[in-house]
C-alpha cells in the first residue's frame, strides 16, 4: 500500500493497490482458517507481522531497524513463543 501511495503512474498505483488488497484478503482467510486456537494464532501472527514488516521495511525502503525496535521485537517474538509453548 505504501508503494501504491507514492507510485508515479495511475496504472502502477491501481496494480499495487489490488496486490495489497489481495494479500490482505489471503492473510485474513489464512488467519481464520488456521487449525489452532484463535488466541494462539493471534500471538503467532503478531510476531510474524513484526518480522515481515521489518524485512519489508529494509528491502523496499532501506530502513534498518534501530536497537529499540530490535529489542522490542525480541520481546514480541519471545511472547509468541511463550503463548505457543503454553498451548501444548
Amino acid at each position: 500500500m505504501r508503494l501504491a501511495l507514492h507510485h508515479q503512474t495511475t496504472t502502477g498505483r491501481i496494480l499495487l493497490f489490488l496486490s495489497g488488497a489481495t494479500l490482505l484478503a489471503l492473510y485474513g482467510a489464512s488467519l481464520n482458517l488456521a487449525p489452532v486456537d484463535f488466541a494462539t494464532v493471534t500471538g503467532l501472527y503478531v510476531a510474524a507481522v513484526f518480522i515481515a514488516f521489518q524485512v519489508t521495511s529494509y528491502i523496499f525502503f532501506r530502513q534498518a531497524p534501530t536497537w529499540p525496535i530490535l529489542i522490542g521485537g525480541m520481546l514480541i517474538v519471545s511472547g509468541a513463543i511463550v503463548i505457543y509453548a503454553g498451548q501444548k
